[in-house]
């Protein structure tokens, strides 16, 4: 049996590292957008007139990161980006 290649091996736990920052990272947004939409389901239809715009503002952002890290990591997938 052979050795791994030391530069494949490298590469994979660079990838690794990589992959796990992402899982990490849009790990955040999706909390924000899990949490806000169970307490919008919570809240009686006459209190979502007030409480809703914020929350939704929380959504909207939360949506938003969650979307930019998907571009980022469509980005490293066709070797477009910065993979440190």
């Amino acid at each position: 049996m052979t050795d791994p290649d030391p530069r494949l091996a490298a590469e994979l736990a660079r990838w690794t590292t990589t992959v796990r920052r992402f899982v990490h990272d849009l790990r955040n947004p999706l909390t924000v957008i899990k949490t806000n939409v169970a307490f919008l389901r919570e809240r009686p239809p006459e209190e979502l007139a007030e409480e809703a715009p914020p929350v939704l503002e929380d959504l909207a952002k939360a949506t938003l990161q969650a979307e930019e890290l998907v571009a980022e990591l469509g980005r490293l997938a066709r070797g477009d980006g910065d993979q440190g």
